[in-house]
């Protein structure tokens, strides 16, 4: 698992290892505030050097949701980044399995 509290600006969650493939099964994030927060989820495919928006939701207050619809995969050094409206407001959570391809 991989925990964070998302902000305003882009922050990495997790970063797939460089002799290692990552499979994320969720990526659950609970609106802390009390108002509605926008947030946006990426992954960056480190052999492309491009981003991809990967989920985007407006949670209401208190609300939780898993923004991953289905696994995503990740190789070598890609990562998954994000952000929200307001700093400090929300939490995430990926669950991840991590698979080394040198054993």
């Amino acid at each position: 698992n991989a925990f964070a509290n998302l902000t305003t600006s882009n922050t990495t969650f997790y970063t797939s290892p460089s002799d290692s493939r990552a499979i994320i099964q969720n990526i659950q994030v609970a609106n802390d505030n009390s108002n509605n927060n926008n947030v946006e989820i990426y992954v960056h495919d480190y052999s492309a050097n491009v981003s991809y928006e990967i989920a985007h939701d407006q949670l209401a207050s208190k609300e939780t949701v898993n923004l991953a619809k289905g696994p995503i995969i990740l190789q070598e050094n890609d990562y998954i980044f994000g952000q929200t409206d307001n700093n400090n407001s929300a939490t995430l959570t990926l669950a991840i399995l991590e698979i080394n391809r040198n054993e």
